[in-house]
């Protein structure tokens, strides 16, 4: 039961992230209204830190901007993306007890091969904006 909520609850955070946050190249709004989100590390050094634009790449990815969250933190994309096939594969294993070894299994190498190319992205993308 445990897999089938915890995917349920990521795909909802998925459509509460689509359904009252907008964000565009320099502005993210959460309810319509401006969190006043600011980078500490650029104001200070000038420079993009690794999380730069990550909020606003996930919610445009969210909203089908998949480009132009791309080139905003090409992390943003790659984040949903793995939200969203990890709360399916959840709730695929919370809804099949009779194949659980191996939707585990699969669940497991998937998630490091994930993670791995995930940091790829994530310092890669920061390197790539520092250049």
């Amino acid at each position: 039961m445990a897999p089938l909520v915890t995917g349920v609850v990521l795909l909802l955070h998925l459509a509460v992230l689509r359904l009252f946050c907008r964000a565009g190249a320099d502005w993210v709004t959460v309810f319509g209204r401006d969190p006043g989100l600011a980078c500490a590390f650029r104001a200070h050094t000038g420079h993009p830190c690794p999380g730069c634009g990550l909020t606003r790449a996930v919610i445009l990815s969210v909203c089908g901007q998949w480009a132009q969250a791309f080139s905003l933190n090409p992390l943003g994309p790659w984040l949903v993306l793995g939200m969203l096939l990890f709360g399916l594969s959840l709730v695929w294993l919370g809804l099949t007890p009779n194949g659980r070894g191996q939707v585990e299994r699969v669940l497991r190498v998937g998630g490091a091969a994930y993670a791995a190319v995930a940091c790829v992205f994530w310092i890669g993308g920061w390197l790539w904006r520092l250049a």
